[in-house]
């Protein structure tokens, strides 16, 4: 499965800068939703292969790289552009990155998979994008602390407790509010996330919802950062 939705992923860039110099917006547009929607069944191609190895006992395999925070900007950048590409119009939730936060790190180096990357990211912006409240923003920001860099994913929405963040990583399990208010999910993103994380021998951290009215909830990405 993953193999034809890899090469379709990988041409899709080349086809929408075509439609880009073209001059025409929504050939352009719609090539953008194309390429989202094949990027999320191979991430769900994904999802069922770690899920296999996960369940067989077997840790996640990392091909890890050395890449600039910069670098990885980019591919923030082109992942926040599919989540908005098809992302339902009519809810309104729009996927930003924070510029500015990035140009302050993008000496910092980390070892990461693109791939594994790729899946964690697409991840919880799908959850973010689903819990958020319509007309809210989904910011995606990063920081350095003296050893890692840090890329958080807020969102305005559904509350995730103190009392919860701990258990939201664990495999099946789902917040209270989102099992309530969204009938899509298993529970297996954020664990699949947490085991990625672990791979690479960093952490995911979920912090509790600030009280009402803004309900903003922040996953952070602790990535070890290589020495200079």
């Amino acid at each position: 499965i993953r193999a034809p939705l890899r090469h379709a992923v990988r041409r899709f860039p080349m086809a929408s800068r075509a439609a880009r110099l073209g001059g025409d917006p929504n050939l352009h547009k719609q090539i953008q939703f194309l390429h989202g929607i094949t990027r999320r069944a191979y991430r769900i191609a994904m999802t069922m292969q770690l899920f296999s190895r996960l369940e067989s006992g077997l840790p996640v395999e990392v091909a890890a790289q050395d890449v600039s925070a910069g670098e990885l900007q980019k591919f923030l950048v082109e992942a926040v552009m599919d989540n908005n590409a098809i992302s339902d119009p009519s809810r309104g939730v729009e996927f930003v990155v924070d510029g500015p936060a990035f140009e302050q790190v993008t000496w910092a180096q980390v070892a990461v998979d693109r791939n594994l990357f790729d899946q964690a990211i697409n991840d919880l912006l799908d959850n973010a994008g689903k819990y958020s409240f319509m007309h809210t923003r989904v910011m995606v920001e990063a920081r350095l602390t003296k050893a890692h860099l840090v890329i958080t994913i807020g969102n305005i929405g559904l509350r995730i407790g103190a009392d919860q963040v701990l258990e939201v990583v664990k495999k099946g399990v789902r917040g209270v509010l989102a099992k309530s208010g969204v009938a899509e999910g298993e529970g297996l993103g954020l664990w699949i996330v947490s085991e990625i994380m672990k791979a690479h021998g960093g952490r995911v951290e979920i912090v509790p919802t600030t009280p009402h009215p803004e309900n903003r909830t922040l996953v952070n990405l602790w990535f070890p950062l290589r020495s200079k």
